[in-house]
């Protein structure tokens, strides 16, 4: 779970009787808490940027970013439909140095469909 912070510029030119929904922009997002399963077992995500060898805990760096798209279309009745991708840009994989030269790559995707309404147009 995250707190974000998205930066979405919009561009909405009309197309038909409604407008186009397009966006793009970067996000900042900061971690709160989660879950891990592996093999049937859970393990809470602990957000640190450095793993501790012994712990049963999962490890992901708390702060993350990345670029947000939407994509989407508003009706003339004030109804809009709208898809939006999250891609992560950073590597959130702590740091293990009992693992020697470690090489892994943790990163966010999200994918998303909203549906809305505009109260005033």
């Amino acid at each position: 779970s995250y707190i974000e912070l998205p930066i979405t510029f919009m561009y909405k030119p009309k197309l038909g009787e409604g407008h186009l929904i397009l966006g793009f922009g970067p996000y900042l997002a900061y971690g709160v808490g989660g879950k891990y399963s592996n093999d049937g077992n859970d393990y809470k995500v602990k957000f640190q940027s450095s793993a501790d060898k012994d712990s049963k805990d999962y490890f992901i760096k708390p702060f993350d970013a990345g670029a947000d798209f939407i994509f989407g279309y508003e009706f003339s009745n004030r109804l809009s439909m709208q898809f939006n991708a999250q891609l992560g840009l950073i590597n959130l994989a702590p740091k293990r140095d009992y693992f020697g030269e470690d090489k892994s790559v943790v990163k966010n995707t999200g994918f998303g469909i909203s549906l809305g309404y505009l109260f005033n147009k």
